[in-house]
């Protein structure tokens, strides 16, 4: 193996030409790998539905809970889930939008 693919594995990255699968859940969590392990981001794809109210990690029960809100994968995906509650969620009820709006602006992100 050439010394750059080893130095790829080595630094947490998966070898040239790998790909890795990972599972969202309808909420948008998922546990994206490393060579120590994963961590957990919240994920949101343009022009789909954010599942919002989902029981366990949906933004509703992440923010009645108060706890510590799970970061976005990165700014421009917690931007796009945040345009759609402002301005594409008229199911949801005006306080909760609200909330919402306020809990997301208040998330972190990694950075891409």
């Amino acid at each position: 193996m050439p010394k750059s693919e080893m130095q790829r594995i080595a630094d947490g990255r998966p070898p040239t030409g790998a790909f890795s699968i990972s599972f969202v859940n309808p909420s948008g969590v998922l546990a994206l790998p490393t060579a120590e392990g994963a961590y957990t981001v919240r994920t949101f794809i343009e022009g789909c539905v954010l599942h919002v109210d989902a029981p366990d990690d949906g933004l509703i029960a992440e923010m009645q809970s108060g706890r510590e809100p799970i970061p976005w994968k990165n700014a421009e995906q917690r931007e796009a889930a945040l345009r759609q509650i402002r301005e594409e969620r008229p199911d949801l009820p005006d306080d909760i939008r609200s909330r919402l709006a306020d809990w997301i602006k208040t998330s972190g992100w990694y950075e891409s």
